[in-house]
């Protein structure tokens, strides 16, 4: 199993798709028509600090201000795309975003970095969009003049909106349980076959793998019998006190799946090399040696768009 990627032909789709909704979003406001807008709000200035250190920790460097621009971040994927560690940043960085919602008032787009943004292109799957289109029909098409009739589309419009940001909420759970389901039914038979992966996150329970197909588990720190570990929440890492060895973010790793509980959507991974496990990052002063090149763990994955 493999992740699928998207092709040049699909991404010109996306494209299209979200300069038609940017052009729908422009007109429906210079009208004053009601409407529902996509509105993706400005992270939190803690929530970026935490990823900046995060992404120091992991030797690339992030510098921002007061205010976040959707551009700086950009520039700094782009920076960093072609290395291994590019899927763990982009994934702890998107769990740093505000999560985009519905609403009556438009207040703009950080992600798409639009001032003007709703959902126009998909009325046939999304109920935002159809909305969107019968307000048009009524008010520029039809040209209604009625002003009462617009004082009542102006407040069901805050229904609607509200009511598909708490639906997309529910639906957008599901899909991540379901997600978890059949990942777990996938390796239910391949308890004992061993991967390469990436650390993506780390607790004081242990920390987090993910395989080249997506699969993340965990491997909780009662395994790691070769001395006691200590989690350290600043640099993301757990380091054993009597070897300095060092599990933290980004570091690759191989394992072995020891569990996949289909019913929780559950995997556990267990590290295996000489004596039943693998080094991690052995450090001595200030300077580290890596073995290797360089979700779940801390915040909920986002979708956007």
């Amino acid at each position: 199993m493999q992740p699928a990627e998207r092709g040049h032909a699909e991404r010109i789709i996306e494209d299209c798709m979200i300069a038609a909704n940017v052009c729908t979003a422009n007109f429906l406001r210079w009208q004053e028509i009601p409407a529902i807008y996509r509105i993706h709000e400005e992270p939190s200035l803690r929530r970026i600090r935490d990823f900046v250190k995060a992404s120091e920790v992991m030797g690339h460097k992030l510098v921002v201000g007061k205010t976040v621009y959707p551009n700086e971040l950009q520039r700094y994927l782009d920076s960093i795309q072609d290395l291994d560690e590019y899927p763990v940043l982009s994934m702890m960085l998107l769990r740093c975003m505000q999560k985009a919602r519905y609403d009556s008032s438009c207040a703009g787009h950080f992600g798409l970095a639009e001032e003007e943004y709703l959902h126009f292109t998909s009325p046939i799957r999304r109920y935002p969009d159809l909305i969107v289109h019968r307000m048009l029909r009524r008010y520029s098409f039809e040209a209604c003049m009625d002003m009462k009739k617009r004082e009542e589309d102006e407040k069901k419009c805050a229904e609607y909106a509200e009511s598909s940001s708490t639906r997309e909420r529910i639906s957008t759970d599901a899909e991540y349980a379901c997600d978890d389901l059949k990942k777990a039914q996938y390796m239910s038979d391949k308890l004992g076959r061993k991967y390469e992966g990436i650390i993506t996150g780390v607790s004081g329970s242990g920390f987090y793998v993910q395989l080249p197909n997506t699969v993340e588990g965990l491997v909780r720190i009662a395994s790691l019998d070769d001395d006691y570990y200590e989690y350290n929440p600043e640099r993301l890492e757990l380091r054993g006190s009597s070897s300095g060895r060092v599990y933290c973010v980004g570091l690759k790793v191989k394992v072995a799946v020891m569990a996949a509980d289909v019913h929780n959507g559950n995997i556990e991974f267990a590290l295996f090399g000489k004596n039943g496990f693998i080094p991690g990052r052995k450090k001595t002063g200030k300077k580290a040696t890596a073995y290797s090149s360089r979700r779940k763990s801390q915040g909920t994955r986002r979708k956007h768009g």
